[in-house]
């Protein structure tokens, strides 16, 4: 890459806090996207910010203004890999198909081979004032990995600059949506059913690579000062089925960190299925030498799992279906006017009862005629 040395630039005799105000105004997010393009390049797009601690439970990505939705729209977000970020990969993917290209888009960092010194300090306030998010572990995973620049193949002015970003970022977010086959890896004996399968061995390495992945941050982003993961798994199964602790045990060591605040934002628990062992439990977390603390060092926030889920098959999308997690009585007409905290203590009280809300629902659906996720399973 060939800079043009402007020392006696104009922009040089603001302020540095006005450069930095115009900085903000040009670039105008306070999030990126990092992702892989299909040829391997590297594309940087803009985040729209959503709620990670939201309910986004899928009717929020209704095509607005129908009473019908389009199925295929609203299956396509239901299903996309990016989480409560969708409206960030619809927006990408509409870019890149109309060959538009901004300061986020493929071509991001063109308008910073101006001027070196240009270059330079705004990569040093990206650095410091940006959250870069990941929704892709082969995507991080080549980022992450220290051998890509020392030999050279790098490939893309846009990956020259993210590596060059890195070692001075301070925010990441990474927000990962995976079949529930890719936690069941790190269960203490996981299912080895057709492991030389092709989608076996995919999930084998994510799971892989995300075990690397703590090491990989520690070394390339020594300026890390906040990192959160938000997951998820894609089957109709709990989410309690997943063993969160071996999931996350490799990041602990990263946690105790005293300069890095780490969070996870996991879905909440079935009471009845919830294990100290398996589960982060009360804000109690037991390290691997088993000891306890009263202060984790995964700090974990619970949220409404999305219900609404899209199957891909060889003819394209079907109709979402609905798929019950806890509290399970959520989004029915019989508790709609009871608020999201009274739901969760009065469904655990039942449960720990022995009143069976799942029971409870199936009797009173069938009373009451079947619903759109009856009709289009």
């Amino acid at each position: 890459m060939s800079y043009e040395l402007q020392l006696a630039s104009g922009i040089f005799r603001i302020p540095i806090e006005i450069r930095r105000a115009i900085y903000a105004d040009l670039i105008n997010t306070a999030g990126i996207h990092i992702t892989l393009s299909a040829q391997g390049g590297v594309q940087l797009t803009r985040c729209l910010e959503p709620d990670l601690a939201a309910g986004n439970v899928g009717d929020e990505r209704r095509p607005p203004g129908e009473w019908a939705p389009n199925r295929l729209i609203w299956a396509r977000r239901v299903d996309s890999s990016w989480g409560p970020h969708w409206e960030c990969e619809e927006t990408a993917l509409a870019k890149f198909k109309e060959g538009h290209e901004d300061s986020q888009g493929t071509s991001g960092c063109s308008f910073l081979t101006i001027c070196k010194r240009l270059y330079f300090e705004i990569q040093s306030w990206m650095s410091e004032q940006m959250c870069y998010h990941m929704t892709d572990l082969a995507a991080a995973s080549r980022l992450l990995n220290p051998n890509i620049a020392s030999l050279g193949t790098l490939g893309s002015p846009e990956l020259s600059f993210i590596h060059s970003l890195l070692p001075n970022t301070t925010k990441l977010d990474i927000i990962l949506s995976l079949p529930l086959a890719f936690f069941q890896h790190f269960q203490p004996h996981p299912s080895t059913q057709d492991e030389d399968g092709e989608e076996v061995q995919h999930l084998k390495v994510l799971a892989e690579t995300w075990l690397a992945l703590p090491q990989s941050l520690g070394n390339r982003l020594p300026n890390l000062r906040r990192l959160r993961i938000w997951l998820d798994h894609t089957d109709r199964s709990y989410w309690s089925v997943v063993d969160e602790r071996a999931v996350l045990r490799h990041f602990e060591q990263l946690a105790r960190s005293p300069h890095l605040d780490l969070s996870c934002d996991l879905p909440k628990l079935h009471p009845l299925q919830e294990d100290p062992a398996r589960h982060f439990v009360n804000n109690d977390v037991v390290g691997e030498s088993g000891s306890s603390s009263s202060l984790p060092p995964i700090q974990v926030r619970r949220r409404l799992r999305q219900r609404w889920r899209a199957k891909r098959t060889d003819v394209g999308y079907g109709w979402p279906y609905w798929v019950r997690d806890f509290p399970l009585a959520f989004g029915t007409a019989w508790f709609i006017d009871v608020s999201l905290e009274e739901l969760e203590q009065l469904e655990k009280t039942m449960e720990l009862e022995g009143i069976r809300m799942e029971e409870l629902l199936s009797n009173a659906q069938h009373l009451s005629g079947p619903t759109l996720a009856d009709i289009h399973p």
